[in-house]
């Protein structure tokens, strides 16, 4: 796991490359989501390393600001204290966002010497030099919502680092009973360790307590899946784009179950909205493509050969999508 997060939107990937590489360069680790390994989850990952990281480091842009995955990141870096935002262009936060003064890169060339960047590291050595007090010390729901999340994020021990994130959360809990992220974090806890009925029962306490959360409502969706309750993951999935209509990474998600339930026509439907959205994750791909091939339509052969292809153009070392296309082709010979 990473001492910082960054996040931005692709389209300003090279703009923000320079960025991560001087952030490496004061010793710290870096994630990004250019390390998402092949056949991760990608929604999985972004939330277990953004859980994890002691520092938030958002870049917003023309680009940015509209996104809904750099706005809800930028939300967990300051609900957790740990927001480090910068501006690459000059463009300003959204207003949730713009009690916290941005960084100005927009006359930054990359230099790390330059003294435009010393600022924005100032601002994430102070949060990563902040020294770690024990649990029983913390005295808000935030801070110990906080502990909580970065327990989860450590490595090692799974069962051991959760019952850790939980006893920070029950802490939060008796402190506010009200307090909704303690309830989610506490569900997210339990799912780790396969507990579904317990993760089920605290989104649902989350959720009665804060209906817009979007990821306590993805979350019982999974917890669902996993316990085989498809219709119910089904309806919270179909409820969460209601919340966020643009959220690609749960028509991702949905489409998956309705490829699995062989609901061939809704599936390609989500999966082509997560692609016009997400166009440069392979595994989005991979499964449109197996869902024309059950389809078996017109066409459906040939549109099944091209997702493979273009699987393969954004991840070359897919195997599957090798083995699938090799499959595809020789059937169509």
């Amino acid at each position: 796991m990473a001492d910082i997060f960054v996040s931005y939107k692709r389209d300003d990937r090279e703009r923000v490359r320079p960025l991560v590489d001087a952030l490496q360069g004061q010793g710290w680790s870096v994630w990004w989501d250019t390390r998402i390994e092949t056949g991760e989850a990608w929604d999985q990952t972004i939330e277990t390393e953004l859980a994890a990281a002691r520092c938030v480091v958002v870049v917003w842009s023309q680009n940015s600001v509209g996104s809904h995955w750099v706005r809800t990141e930028a939300h967990e870096g300051l609900e957790r204290n740990c927001l480090v935002p910068v501006s690459i262009d000059g463009t300003k936060p959204p207003l949730a966002f713009k009690l916290i003064q941005a960084g100005d890169l927009s006359a930054w060339g990359g230099d790390p010497m330059d003294p435009i960047l010393a600022h924005v590291c100032a601002g994430v050595a102070r949060l990563l030099r902040e020294p770690q007090v024990p649990m029983e010390q913390l005295t808000t729901p935030d801070a110990l919502f906080t502990r909580g999340c970065e327990a989860m994020g450590e490595g090692g021990d799974i069962e051991a680092t959760s019952e850790r994130a939980i006893a920070c959360f029950n802490r939060a809990i008796e402190l506010d009973p009200e307090y909704a992220p303690a309830y989610r974090g506490r569900a997210e806890a339990h799912f780790v360790q396969q507990y579904l009925g317990l993760a089920v029962a605290d989104f649902t306490k989350c959720l009665a307590l804060d209906p817009a959360d979007l990821v306590a409502l993805t979350g019982r969706a999974q917890a669902h899946e996993s316990a085989q309750r498809n219709d119910l993951a089904l309806a919270d999935y179909s409820a969460a784009l209601e919340l966020q209509p643009d959220a690609d990474f749960v028509y991702a998600q949905r489409g998956i179950i309705y490829k699995a339930q062989g609901d061939y026509a809704r599936a390609i439907a989500d999966f082509d909205k997560a692609i016009a959205s997400r166009p440069e994750f392979a595994d989005l791909y991979l499964h449109r493509a197996g869902a024309y091939e059950k389809r078996n339509e017109p066409g459906d052969l040939a549109r099944a050969i091209e997702d493979l292809r273009a699987a393969l153009y954004f991840d070359p070392n897919s195997l599957d999508a090798k083995k699938e296309l090799w499959r595809l082709t020789k059937s169509q010979s």
